[in-house]
């Protein structure tokens, strides 16, 4: 799982070793360096693009993961979205369609991360709420 170097690589070693790599990735691009990307192309390797390992599921071992789609191309053309297709939002998660909130992964921002989205979160009930009582 990842789209930088280091996933990249570790996708290359195990298509050697392995009959089946799968790479996921968040984005519908890697942000490898080509250094690994041409390579990748014949690899074998397959991409899932815009999907995260949700779980993992294990007995004694691995035997599968569960993904979570992260693509957001069902908001285009309804909100605006920036060009790696993460949802355009103030510091107040409204969007540019009123009454539409953006919070977690989903929305443009500089840092992705649990705490981020939970804050994210806790802004947007409240700016929610206010929404509501004015219709």
């Amino acid at each position: 799982a990842g789209g930088g170097n280091s996933a990249a690589a570790d996708a290359l070693l195990l298509a050697k070793l392995c009959e089946k790599v799968y790479l996921v990735h968040r984005r519908g691009l890697l942000r490898a360096s080509k250094v690994y990307l041409d390579p990748l192309q014949n690899s074998g390797v397959e991409f899932i693009w815009n999907s995260r390992v949700e779980t993992l599921l294990h007995e004694k071992k691995l035997t599968g993961v569960e993904l979570a789609d992260v693509d957001t191309a069902l908001f285009q053309g309804q909100v605006k979205l920036d060009e790696q297709g993460y949802l355009v939002a103030d510091e107040t998660t409204r969007t540019s369609l009123p009454g539409v909130f953006a919070v977690g992964d989903a929305r443009q921002k500089p840092l992705r991360q649990i705490v981020t989205a939970a804050s994210d979160g806790a802004v947007a009930s409240m700016y929610i709420e206010e929404f509501l009582t004015r219709l």
